[in-house]
């Protein structure tokens, strides 16, 4: 292979695995931010429940606003994660296609490379809603319906 192409595949390479690193980090951070703030919702309802934490009925108004002011902050979070990570796939998976193409074209056999496993493929979904939409969306039902649920166990 000569020198140039040899480059290009490595720099594309670099490219791919940097992508995709830097999704497999973001999502060890959206667990940590989902598993963190569901904690402190249980915590809150633990501490409602037990009747040891007293809310004056003047704060009531107070704590829904907080705790579903924390829920919208971390929803949003969330969804800026998922974009994110989607970009990142997309962008791995179009410097692999690329990569195979360059391949093709020096004569390899590359019948059997594919550009990543059927679970990351985003290729096929760029404007449409796709998983990583679908996860944001049950990660958000999820951190309001925690949300709520302390709101009221501490407000009862």
């Amino acid at each position: 292979m000569n020198e140039p192409a040899s480059e290009n595949l490595e720099m594309l390479r670099f490219l791919s695995e940097t992508h995709r690193a830097l999704h497999e980090q973001r999502q060890i951070y959206e667990f940590r931010v989902l598993f963190t703030t569901l904690s402190f919702y249980g915590i809150s309802v633990g501490a409602g429940l037990s009747g040891q934490v007293g809310i004056p009925p003047d704060k009531t108004l107070l704590i829904w606003t907080g705790l579903l002011g924390m829920a919208a902050l971390v929803s949003l979070l969330l969804l800026s994660l998922h974009q994110s990570n989607r970009k990142n796939i997309y962008t791995a998976e179009k410097c692999e296609v690329v990569m195979i193409n360059l391949l093709k074209e020096r004569g390899y056999d590359v019948r059997t490379m594919k550009p990543s496993d059927k679970k990351h493929q985003t290729d096929s979904h760029v404007g449409k809603k796709h998983r990583f939409e679908k996860n944001w969306l049950w990660q958000s039902l999820i951190v309001f319906g925690f949300a709520i649920l302390a709101a009221v166990a501490l407000t009862k």
